[in-house]
This record gives structure tokens, C-alpha cells and sequence, in this order.
């Protein structure tokens, strides 16, 4: 079964769930990034089945869900340190795949992950991706990471962070809040109209 979800479609057919987040294209990020492979058609974040995988042009980092320790929206950027290929910070190791300077979602990690270069000598603590929504990756992340038992992630065993939960775990949660207090966080992510929605209305377009 297929269903809109905010402007992406969220694929649920058991046991697993896919949602695939495309990244956000500022025209010089287009032009320079032909050259590294990095094109709307070979970058995006894609959650599925207890897996993330964030492709980049040449370049993949792929994690189990269960790895995520946190996400949270960051930015702007200074464009140099983030256009053309992937990036690497000297203070921290985080790899940076970018396609605008203007906003974007850093994920942190329990156990480093690998996708730099193709002999996977290097790791990364952290990734961050400048993804259509960042907002709503965020929140989607968070809600995997709190799902999943650090323990049981410890010990080796894998842990299921189904989407399908994570976002029923979200919609519970709006329901629990006031129309006010949706109303603003529907403003603050930009969703259209939002002044003139219902309770219900905000609480289907927030779950997302």
C-alpha cells in the first residue's frame, strides 16, 4: 500500500516501510556537483526496512536505523567548505553531503559509519544532508533514535526501528496537543493555510 506523506510517498507493505527524502538543489550546487556524479536523480535519504542509506552521487553511507543516536536541523553554511564533493570536518570528522548552503540535517551516530572513501579507511561520527524538509527527516530520525534500546544495540542485537511506528508514535503525540500549539508548529515548518486548518487537518498534515 502506497501513501502520500507530506509530499513524499511512504511505502508500507509488511514487514517493512520505505521513505525516501530528496535533497534540495541550489543552482551552483547543481552545475559544480555534475562532476562528483552528485545529481537529483543519484542523491537521497532513504529509510527502509530498519536501514538508512544516504546516496550521494559516487558516494554512500548505509547504517542500520538502530545506529542513530540523534538528528537535528542545522545551518547555513559557508558555501566553500560545503559545494562540489563530499566534505569532511577537520574538527570532528562529520562528512558533510550538500547540495544548498542554506539548510540541512546533521545525524549523529552510536558507532561511526564509512562512506568517504571507496577503501573505508575513514570514519564518520556524524552526517549531515541538506535534504527537501529538513524539519520533518529531524523529527522522523528522533523518533527512530528514542525507539530503539541502546542496550540491545550494545550487545549486537539488531533492533527494528519500523517507519511506520515512528510516525505513529509522532501522530500520537500531536493528538495530545492543543490547536494553538499546532497551529504554530505547522507555521514554523511552513505548511500553507495552516491558520485556517482544523485540529484534525493540522494533526494529518503534522504527522508526516
Amino acid at each position: 500500500m502506497r501513501l502520500p506523506c507530506a509530499g513524499y510517498v511512504l511505502t508500507m507493505s509488511p514487514p517493512m516501510s520505505a521513505v525516501t527524502f530528496p535533497f534540495r538543489f541550489e543552482p551552483s550546487f547543481r552545475l559544480l556537483g555534475r562532476f562528483f556524479g552528485v545529481s537529483p536523480q543519484r542523491c537521497a535519504v532513504t529509510i527502509d526496512d530498519g536501514q538508512l542509506t544516504a546516496r550521494f552521487g559516487f558516494w554512500t553511507v548505509v547504517t542500520e536505523t538502530s545506529n542513530i543516536a540523534d538528528a537535528s536541523v542545522t545551518g547555513p553554511y559557508r558555501t566553500v567548505k560545503v559545494i562540489g564533493p563530499p566534505h569532511l570536518s577537520m574538527v570532528d570528522g562529520g562528512l558533510t553531503f550538500a547540495t544548498n548552503a542554506e539548510q540541512g540535517v546533521c545525524i549523529s551516530f552510536r558507532q561511526p559509519v564509512h562512506g568517504s572513501d571507496p577503501l573505508g579507511l575513514l570514519s564518520h561520527r556524524s552526517l549531515t544532508v541538506t535534504v527537501d524538509e529538513p524539519a520533518r527527516l529531524a523529527e522522523l530520525l528522533r523518533t527512530i533514535s528514542q525507539s530503539t534500546d541502546p542496550q540491545s544495540h550494545r550487545s549486537g542485537e539488531r533492533v527494528s526501528a519500523d517507519v511506520h511506528d515512528a510516525v505513529a508514535t509522532i501522530h500520537d503525540h500531536l493528538e495530545g496537543m492543543t490547536a494553538a500549539e499546532l497551529r504554530r508548529h505547522a507555521q514554523q515548518l511552513g505548511i500553507p493555510r495552516a491558520s485556517k486548518m482544523s485540529k484534525a487537518a493540522l494533526v494529518s498534515s503534522l504527522s508526516a
